[in-house]
């Protein structure tokens, strides 16, 4: 649970970084494209004393920013008329010809 947490930690802290450098907001990044990309290039982020190749590797998460969907307006909310067994009766009954309700 706690290796879970700290690698969790890493992985922000890395977005933190790279969103300062890039000039972006940290959410904009991906989590989980930033956390693929600190696996596949783990020996440079530990292992190099380049300052050079960790700068370059934070510059790419330009490119692991996230697709968010372009806001669409929402069609207008309509009701869709039932089908009705009988024509809507729009003239009073005795106009119409029809018998009123009997009642017993």
């Amino acid at each position: 649970m706690l290796l879970g947490v700290a690698a969790y930690n890493l992985v922000r802290t890395t977005i933190t970084v790279a969103a300062q450098r890039l000039a972006l907001a940290p959410r904009d990044i991906s989590f989980s494209r930033a956390l693929e990309a600190i696996e596949a290039n783990a020996d440079v982020l530990f292992y190099s004393a380049d300052p050079r190749k960790i700068e370059r590797f934070l510059d790419d998460f330009q490119y692991l920013k996230l697709r968010r969907a372009k806001h669409k307006p929402t069609e207008p909310r309509m009701v869709l008329p039932t089908k009705r067994k009988y024509p809507l009766l729009r003239v009073p009954r005795e106009a119409a010809g029809l018998k009123p309700y009997a009642k017993k």
